[in-house]
């Protein structure tokens, strides 16, 4: 499957058909908490993020948290990364090659990335 495929694949599961890359290969989805997101091609590579806002409070306790999230143990087959964005946003990052991309495969990343923010906001 091909990543302006796959992207447009997404789109009609969730709702939002027409929903495809921009002319600078990225498409994102806002959400009313002010996170957000986001397919970026970055020629055969498929990036899907997540960024979402960081707790004002708890800091340290966050930082533990989202480190033991890429920790190799964990139940996950996904190349995800972790990262935060001028001390303000956290981001899941998972990145596909395009040989990997198959039907739904980025309804999954998004279910798994969803799942993550939730655990993570729970904190």
């Amino acid at each position: 499957m091909l990543v302006d495929e796959a992207v447009k694949d997404f789109g009609r599961a969730v709702g939002l058909h027409g929903f495809k890359l921009d002319q600078t290969d990225k498409a994102e989805i806002l959400f009313d908490d002010n996170s957000k997101f986001e397919f970026k091609r970055l020629e055969s590579i498929l990036f899907l993020s997540f960024f979402f806002p960081l707790p004002k409070s708890g800091k340290l306790r966050v930082y533990e948290n989202l480190l033991s999230l890429t920790h190799l143990d964990n139940d996950h087959n996904y190349n995800l990364q972790v990262g935060l964005i001028k001390d303000s946003f956290v981001v899941f990052s998972v990145r596909l090659q395009e040989t990997e991309l198959v039907e739904s495969c980025c309804l999954s990343v998004f279910d798994f990335l969803w799942e993550l923010k939730q655990v993570y906001m729970s904190v």
